[in-house]
C-alpha cells in the first residue's frame, strides 16, 4: 500500500499522533492533548464514527501580529432545545450537526443526526418565533432513503429540499428530495457501481448551480485507485436524480489534485465551482498529520476539468511539526468556499497556524493569505479549530464558529466561540458558548455548523451538544439566535413601490442580494407564499446585475385578484427575503389640506400638504396654468412639503394635484392660496438732535416693515418754526429761527 493508501485508512480509524503538531510535552502548548467527544447520546453510523476520539492542539503562540479580540459583541437566546422532552430516545431529534436555511415560506429547515422515532435523525421545521415542528423520521439502517444527515439542506428552484444523508441501498450515502411536508425520495443511492465508481459517503452539503442542477462532493469512491477506498468524486445531480460523476480525486500516485474532498463547493462568479480536499496536494511534512499532504483547493469547471490553485503546508515549521499556512486532514462535512463581495474566495483551515487552524483568503488565481490564527492567546478565548463555512454577512463582514477554544467549558471541553471577522482580518468575539445555565450550557456548546442570516438580520445555528440534560445525562443540541448591536441589515431584501393598489395596476417588486457576488448567491428564485393564485406573475429565476458583490433586479408585478400576498426570493437555496402587497381597499384619493397659513416676508415657512386614499408614494405637484407659490417658496414633490422664505407680500392663488403609485395613476387637485404679509410698519427713530437758530438742519426719519414707499405727517404738535417735513422721504429740514422746544408726532404709512 502506498503512503497515499496508508493515510486514507488512518483517516478512516482516525487515529492520529499530534506530539509534533503542538510541539511535544516541552512545548509552550503543554504537549499534545488527547479528547474524547462529549457524551450526546448513542449513535452509529459511518459519518459519525470518525468523530468519536480525535487529538486536540492547545498551543497559543501569537503569530504575526494577528491578534484576537476577546470580548463579547452579541447577544444569544435559545430558540429551542433538543430532546425536550428529557429522555435519551429524544423523540424530537437530537444532535442536529447540520445548520439552518431561511425557506421561502419563511421558516427555517433542519435537520438531526440523532433522535426520531427511529433514532436515525429527523428533518425539521422550526418558525423564527421558536415553534418546532418533527416533520420527517429517518429510517433505521439499510433504507434507501438513508439517515444520520450532517449536512444543511438547500431549496430547489421548485420549492422541495435536497440533502445527503449516509447509510442508504449500498451503504454509501443517499442524495435525497424532501418536501416542505415532509415526502421523502431517494434521488441517488451512491456505491451502486462497482467498487463505489460512482462515489462514497458524501461530505458535504448540495449546492445549486448555474444549469438548474445540483453539484457535491463524495470523500472516497471514483474511478481512481490509487488510495485503497477511492480518492473520492466531485459530482453533478438533476432535480429528477440523473447523476454525473464530473471528476475522480487522485488521478497520480501521490495524489497531487488533493483526495477526500469535503464540504460545500460554491460556483464562482466566473461559473467555475472551488472546493477543498481533506488530503493529497503538493506538500507532505514528515508528521503523521500531514505525511499524507495537508489538502488543497481546486477550481473546477462544469464540464469537469480541475485545477490545483494552492496545496496546504507550504509552509511548514520544522521544529513545531506545524503547517503555519493552515492544513484541513480532518474529514468534515462543514467546510468549504464562499466567494467575498470583492472576488476572492474565503475559508477555514482545521489545523495549522498556531496549531488550532486558521481563516484565509485566495484569489482566484490562487495567491493565498492568512488572515487569523486561531488560538493566539493564552488558552484559546479566540476559539479553536473550526469545522464551518463562512457567512458573509450583509454588512460584508465574515462570520463563523469553532468547535473548542473560548472560555467556558462542556464536560472538560472548552465549548467553542461564534466570531465576526472583517474582509482585512480584523476579529471579534462575538459569544462564548456554553456561558449561560452552568453545566447544562443552555446556550448550547461546540458549534461545527455555518451560520445563516435570518431576515431580521440575525444569525442562526444549531449546537450539537447542550441544552436540555436527559435521562442519560446527555443532551441534544440546541438551535440559537445570536443577535448583533447594532443589529445587521436582511441579507435578501424586498420592496414594493407601493403597499397597496386597486386590481387593475401593476406594481414594481425590487429586490437586491447583499451577500451576492457568486454565481451560487445569484441563483434567486421566486415563491409566492402558499402559492397563492392571483397574485400574478413571480416565479423562477430572477435575472439580475451585480455590482461590489450586491445583485439586484425588479419585476413588474400585475395581481389579478383581491387580496394580501406575500412575495418570496430564494438566493443560493440558503437564504430569503420577503415583501407584502395588498390588493383591493384602496380609498378614493383625496387632499385632506383645505387651507394654509399666512407667511411673513423674511421668516421661514413650512407647511406639508397631506392626502389620504390611493396607493403610496404620492406625486405631488402645481399646474403652472393656475397660479403659482409665492416667491421664495417651492413644494418638495415627494413629501409635499412648501417650505421657504417668502420675499414678496401678497397673495399667491394656486392650484395642487397629486398623483398616487398605480401603474394606472389615480390624481386630484385643489385650489389654495397663501398670503403673505409685511413685516410689520414701525418707526425706528426714537429721538432727534437739537437745532441753532439761523443754522441750517436736517435729519431724516427712519420706517421699517411695512410696504415702501411711505407716506409722512405730523398728527399733533407742530415743528419748530422754520423747519418743515418732507411727506415722501421723512426728512425734516430748514433754519430754525426762534429759539425753545417744540413737541410733535409723527406718522408714516
Amino acid at each position: 500500500m502506498n503512503s497515499a493508501e496508508a493515510g486514507k485508512a488512518a483517516v478512516l480509524s482516525v487515529s492520529k499522533d499530534f506530539t509534533s503538531v503542538c510541539g511535544g510535552p516541552g512545548s509552550a502548548a503543554g504537549g499534545p492533548r488527547s479528547v474524547t467527544m462529549p457524551k450526546s447520546r448513542a449513535r452509529s453510523g459511518w459519518v459519525r464514527t470518525a468523530l468519536l476520539t480525535l487529538a486536540v492542539c492547545v498551543a497559543y503562540a501569537a503569530v504575526g501580529g494577528r491578534r484576537a479580540a476577546a470580548q463579547s459583541a452579541a447577544t444569544e437566546s435559545t430558540l429551542y432545545a433538543f430532546c425536550a422532552q428529557g429522555t435519551t430516545t429524544c423523540p424530537d431529534g437530537s444532535d442536529p450537526y447540520g445548520g439552518l436555511i431561511l425557506a421561502s415560506d419563511g421558516n427555517f429547515y433542519g435537520t438531526t443526526v440523532g433522535g426520531g422515532s427511529n433514532g436515525n435523525g429527523t428533518f425539521f421545521k422550526i418558525t423564527p418565533s421558536g415553534t418546532l415542528t418533527t416533520l420527517y423520521n429517518f429510517c433505521a439502517s439499510g433504507c434507501t432513503i438513508g439517515g444520520q444527515p450532517e449536512t444543511h439542506l438547500v431549496e430547489g428552484s421548485d420549492g422541495n429540499f435536497y440533502g445527503t444523508s449516509s447509510g442508504g441501498t449500498y451503504n454509501g450515502g443517499v442524495v435525497y428530495r424532501i418536501t416542505p411536508s415532509g415526502q421523502v425520495t431517494a434521488l441517488y443511492n451512491f456505491c451502486s457501481q462497482t467498487s463505489c465508481a460512482d462515489g462514497n459517503r458524501p461530505m458535504g452539503s448540495l449546492v445549486l448551480g448555474k444549469d438548474g442542477n445540483f453539484y457535491g462532493v463524495t470523500y472516497d469512491g471514483g474511478n481512481e485507485t490509487n488510495v485503497n477506498t477511492g480518492g473520492g468524486t466531485i459530482f453533478k445531480i438533476s432535480p429528477s436524480g440523473q447523476l454525473t460523476t464530473i471528476y475522480s480525486f487522485c488521478s497520480q500516485a501521490t495524489c497531487p489534485d488533493g483526495y477526500g474532498p469535503i464540504g460545500t463547493l460554491v460556483q464562482g462568479s466566473d461559473g467555475d465551482f472551488y472546493g477543498m480536499t481533506a488530503y493529497g496536494g503538493a506538500n507532505s511534512p514528515p508528521t503523521s498529520n500531514t505525511a499524507n499532504g495537508g489538502g488543497t483547493i481546486f477550481k473546477i469547471t462544469p464540464s469537469g476539468q480541475l485545477t490545483t490553485l494552492y496545496s496546504f503546508c507550504s509552509n511548514y515549521n520544522a521544529q513545531t511539526g506545524i503547517c503555519t499556512d493552515g492544513s484541513l486532514d480532518y474529514p468534515s462535512s462543514h467546510d468549504g468556499l464562499i466567494e467575498g463581495n470583492d472576488g476572492n474566495l474565503y475559508g477555514t483551515t482545521f489545523y495549522g497556524g498556531n496549531g488550532s487552524g486558521t481563516i484565509f483568503r485566495i484569489t482566484p488565481s490562487g495567491t493565498y493569505t492568512v488572515l487569523h490564527d486561531f488560538c493566539s492567546l493564552k488558552n484559546c478565548p479566540d476559539g479553536s479549530l473550526p469545522m464551518d463555512s463562512l457567512l458573509q454577512g450583509s454588512d460584508g463582514n465574515f462570520y463563523g464558529v469553532t468547535w473548542y477554544g473560548g472560555t467556558f467549558y462542556y464536560t472538560g471541553y472548552t465549548a467553542g466561540i461564534a466570531y465576526q471577522m472583517t474582509p482585512s482580518g480584523a476579529f471579534t468575539v462575538l459569544h462564548q458558548f456554553c456561558s449561560q445555565g452552568g453545566s447544562a450550557c443552555t446556550d448550547g456548546a461546540m458549534p461545527q455548523s455555518t451560520l445563516v442570516q435570518g431576515n431580521n438580520g440575525d444569525l442562526y445555528g444549531p449546537t450539537p451538544f447542550g441544552g436540555i440534560v436527559n435521562s442519560g445525562g446527555g443532551s441534544g443540541g440546541i438551535l440559537y439566535d445570536l443577535s448583533l448591536n447594532p443589529a445587521l441589515s436582511a441579507p435578501v431584501q424586498l420592496s414594493f413601490s407601493s403597499g397597496q393598489l386597486n386590481l387593475g395596476n401593476s406594481a414594481t417588486l425590487s429586490w437586491k442580494v447583499l451577500n451576492g457576488a457568486s454565481t451560487t448567491m445569484q441563483q434567486c428564485y421566486a415563491f409566492v407564499q402558499n402559492n397563492a393564485t392571483g397574485a400574478g406573475t413571480w416565479s423562477g429565476l430572477q435575472i439580475g446585475t451585480a455590482s461590489n458583490g450586491v445583485y439586484s433586479g425588479s419585476a413588474t408585478i400585475t395581481p389579478t385578484a383581491d387580496g394580501t400576498y406575500t412575495y418570496a426570493l430564494t438566493c443560493g437555496g440558503t437564504e430569503s427575503g420577503f415583501a407584502t402587497l395588498t390588493v383591493g381597499g384602496v380609498a378614493p384619493l383625496t387632499i385632506s389640506t383645505t387651507n394654509l397659513p399666512a407667511a411673513t416676508v423674511g421668516a421661514g415657512y413650512s407647511q406639508t400638504l397631506v392626502a389620504t386614499g390611493g396607493a403610496t408614494p404620492y406625486i405631488w405637484s402645481i399646474s403652472s396654468a393656475s397660479g403659482s407659490l409665492p416667491v421664495g417658496l417651492s413644494l418638495n414633490s415627494s413629501t409635499g412639503a412648501i417650505t421657504g422664505t417668502p420675499t414678496t407680500a401678497g397673495t399667491s392663488n394656486f392650484t395642487v394635484q397629486v398623483k398616487d403609485s398605480e401603474s394606472t395613476p389615480a390624481s386630484t387637485t385643489t385650489s389654495l392660496s397663501i398670503t403673505v404679509n409685511p413685516v410689520a410698519l414701525a418707526i425706528s427713530t426714537s429721538a432727534l438732535p437739537s437745532a441753532t437758530v439761523n443754522t441750517a438742519y436736517s435729519q431724516t426719519l427712519a420706517a421699517s416693515g411695512g410696504v415702501a414707499p411711505y407716506i409722512w405727517s405730523l398728527t399733533s404738535g407742530s415743528l419748530p418754526a422754520g423747519l418743515s417735513l418732507n411727506s415722501s422721504t421723512g426728512a425734516i429740514t430748514g433754519t430754525p429761527i426762534t429759539a425753545g422746544t417744540s413737541n410733535f408726532t409723527v406718522q408714516v404709512k
